[in-house]
């Protein structure tokens, strides 16, 4: 079994925890009290409302492999400042996310993104319009076409 499908495999059995104390049995006597507590949080944090229609296992891994958030569009799901490293300062190790649009800025955070214009593309098969965008930051250049 690779890394990946054991990480995997215990952020299911994580999601799954009813308590702490099912969370200390699936993390071991190793794991500090500490980083028990906060995987409870986390646990908590991301559980959905009550009422909700419980997925079985097969439609879990049917649809699991994807990202989990926009990036771009939503930022870091971690409750850190920006710039801090969440894979130490937040205990994100048992409740990884995955990104989809993961572009940061070289300069920090998220680009600025600040519109430059318009314009017209000719292709063989037809024009295409877009906008162009450069990040006040770091001046890196981007396309949305419309």
């Amino acid at each position: 079994m690779s890394e990946r499908e054991n990480k995997q495999e215990l952020r299911g059995k994580l999601i799954r925890a009813k308590d702490i104390e099912e969370v200390r049995a699936i993390l071991g006597p190793e794991t500090a009290e500490e980083e028990i507590l906060q995987t409870w949080r986390e646990i908590e944090a991301h559980r959905p409302a009550d009422g909700l229609e419980e997925v079985d296992d097969d439609e879990l891994d049917a649809v699991s492999g994807g990202a989990d958030r926009d990036w771009e569009n939503d930022g870091c799901s971690a409750t850190v400042e920006e710039g801090s490293r969440c894979w130490s300062d937040d205990k994100c190790t048992w409740l990884e996310v995955t990104y989809s649009n993961f572009d940061p800025c070289p300069k920090g955070g998220k680009h600025d993104w600040r519109k430059r214009g318009t314009g017209i593309e000719i292709h063989l098969m037809g024009t295409k319009s877009f906008r162009h965008y450069r990040c006040h930051k770091c001046n890196k250049e981007k396309k949305e076409y419309i």
